[in-house]
């Protein structure tokens, strides 16, 4: 019993570190998108909703969800966070979560609007610059 409890706390130990780690390099890469870097901030309670999205370690989702959109995607990202220095309604967009969040309107869209932790209005908004628009009704 004790050692299953002590596997349990290292597994959530390294979780927790995974998803530290998934966060950093959030922050890195949202750091190179955005016109004014000293204002990103990351909403903690938008992380553990996200995460919930993926079903698989913060690892994976880095290596192949996240890393891959932002890849794939550089171009449309560039223009949207050029936009967003001109615009800069779109708040989202000023969290390092920013990446994860647009990478689920393209994948995973409905469940992305059923957890949506903030304001809705936010959603809509960050959509519609995306191109993929949602719609203020959940």
């Amino acid at each position: 019993m004790a050692q299953a409890k002590s596997q349990r706390r290292r597994i959530r130990r390294g979780s927790s570190l995974e998803a530290q780690n998934l966060q950093c390099r959030l922050a890195v890469a949202t750091a190179a998108l955005h016109p004014r870097p000293n204002q990103l901030r990351s909403d903690p309670e938008l992380f553990r909703a996200l995460l919930s999205l993926y079903g698989t370690t913060p690892e994976r989702i880095w290596s192949e969800r996240v890393q891959p959109f932002l890849t794939t995607d550089a171009k449309p990202l560039a223009v949207l966070y050029e936009e967003h220095a001109a615009l800069a309604e779109a708040a989202v967009l000023d969290l390092i979560e920013a990446p994860m969040v647009l990478e689920r309107l393209r994948s995973d869209s409905a469940r992305l609007q059923a957890i949506w932790p903030l304001d809705r209005s936010d959603l809509v908004l960050l959509s519609a610059a995306w191109g993929l628009p949602v719609y203020h009704a959940a």
